[in-house]
């Protein structure tokens, strides 16, 4: 059951719902902000909360997020491959060369990182 975030402007009474409690009090101190007096929180439990009693306001417990499980996370690259590859030309490597070891670099770091990722 969602908060409900209410005030009132010369249009009248603006009511709405937000999942979560951090939610509805952005909400409420936008809605002061744009002008909007009697501002109030309703939790799902019924507990009104005037703009005075926004600090009292029950904040949401934080779930914690599991990785997906559609995509392993992106490796980071602590090297420039741009500047692995000058170097390696400046040791005299060809460009053909240079581009398949940082192709394999890139492979087995990702394979490595695909590993960490399923343990």
């Amino acid at each position: 059951m969602p908060y409900t975030v209410s005030g009132t402007d010369i249009r009248g009474v603006n009511t709405i719902k937000r999942k979560t409690s951090e939610l509805a009090l952005k909400k409420a101190r936008e809605l002061a902000k744009r002008g909007y007096y009697n501002v109030q929180i309703t939790t799902p439990e019924g507990r009104t909360y005037h703009s005075s009693e926004f600090g009292d306001l029950p904040r949401t417990p934080v779930a914690r997020r599991r990785p997906s499980q559609k995509h392993p996370p992106t490796p980071r690259m602590s090297a420039d491959l741009s500047g692995l590859l000058k170097e390696l030309q400046d040791f005299g490597v060809p460009e053909q060369r240079s581009c398949e070891i940082a192709a394999e670099l890139i492979r087995v770091v990702r394979a490595q990182s695909l590993h960490n990722w399923v343990r």
